[in-house]
């Protein structure tokens, strides 16, 4: 009797440190997916202020000279903030993603795991892998063209990718629209006159007046 009661103290302390590690595992879930958030907040925030620096230069008509090219400022600003958002891209999506997932395949491994008792009840990263595919259905008046099933890493790719199409094609449109003014290349040379400067003393040897006039 006493070794019936041993086995279910024990089985029941297993329990336990089952589920404690899989509440570990779930805050670590949480963690990386609350990095990668901030990422993307910190990415947007960024970008907007590129936005606000390239409208400025635009309308302002800025311009610079590298590698012997003349272009607009706001060209420049527009291929810097395609370049920096692809740097978020790769954080995000090749950097802190990877984890995310091994926590998750690791959550699932340990929620497989858990026990008869446990199993109706901890499922959540279970429950949220099935939720997370989007199926995305390509259709032309009624006739279904493509079908997409979008994971977590898709949408990510999709959100980063489809903002820097759009820097890419406003940096091309910005190099052929706003193009330097050529009034910026003009030199302009100042003429200096020669001048005479001519003084005598007053008459009542208190002071000297001087004339500046042109020389001649």
């Amino acid at each position: 009797m006493s070794d019936s009661n041993e086995d279910k103290t024990l089985a029941l302390e297993l329990l336990k440190i089952k589920v404690d590690i899989w509440k570990q595992v779930i805050n670590t879930q949480q963690h990386f997916n609350d990095l990668a958030m901030k990422i993307r907040n910190f990415a947007i925030l960024i970008l907007s202020a590129f936005i606000g620096a390239i409208g400025i230069s635009f309308k302002s008509g800025f311009s610079l000279s590298l590698f012997g090219l003349s272009s607009s400022i706001s060209t420049f600003l527009s291929f810097g903030a395609a370049i920096i958002w692809l740097l978020f891209f790769f954080v995000d999506v090749y950097w802190y993603h990877p984890l995310l997932v091994g926590s998750v395949k690791k959550g699932m491994h340990i929620e497989s795991n858990i026990g008869e008792e446990l199993k109706d009840f901890i499922d959540l990263t279970h429950t949220v892998g099935r939720e997370s595919p989007k199926e995305i259905k390509i259709s032309f008046f009624g006739w279904e063209f493509k079908k997409y099933k979008l994971h977590s890493k898709d949408k990510a790719k999709a959100f980063y990718l489809g903002v820097f199409l759009i820097l890419i094609i406003s940096s091309v449109l910005l190099l052929f629209i706003d193009k330097p003014d050529g009034k910026s290349n003009i030199d302009y040379h100042t003429e200096i006159q020669s001048l005479t400067l001519k003084c005598k003393r007053t008459v009542n040897y208190d002071g000297v007046n001087c004339e500046l006039s042109p020389y001649k």
